[in-house]
């Protein structure tokens, strides 16, 4: 449960990221076709730069967190012989 209530804010913080880091970058570019991510802010490298590290950072520390929610669900199913797999329901 504590591992869901850090994967949801952080895969919004990925697309408030990214979203931010095309308002920095020196081409154009267009959200679903009509809105002008890169007219937000004006270009700037080094903002560029940073944002796309932010970017990278949070887009690994998902993938961990991901894999890890993952191995803890197999875990519950395989190792402990739960026939659900809802915390809730298997630890009772």
């Amino acid at each position: 449960m504590l591992l869901q209530w850090v994967l949801y804010p952080l895969t919004l913080l990925q697309a408030v990221i990214g979203v931010t880091l095309a308002g920095f970058v020196d081409y154009k570019v267009i959200g679903f076709g009509f809105i002008p991510y890169s007219a937000i802010a004006p270009d700037n490298e080094a903002l560029a730069a940073l944002f796309l590290q932010l970017h990278a950072t949070n887009a690994w520390l998902l993938i961990l967190l991901i894999l890890a929610h993952f191995i803890e669900r197999w875990r519950l199913i395989f190792v402990d012989g739960s026939k659900s797999i809802n915390v809730e329901e298997s630890s009772a």
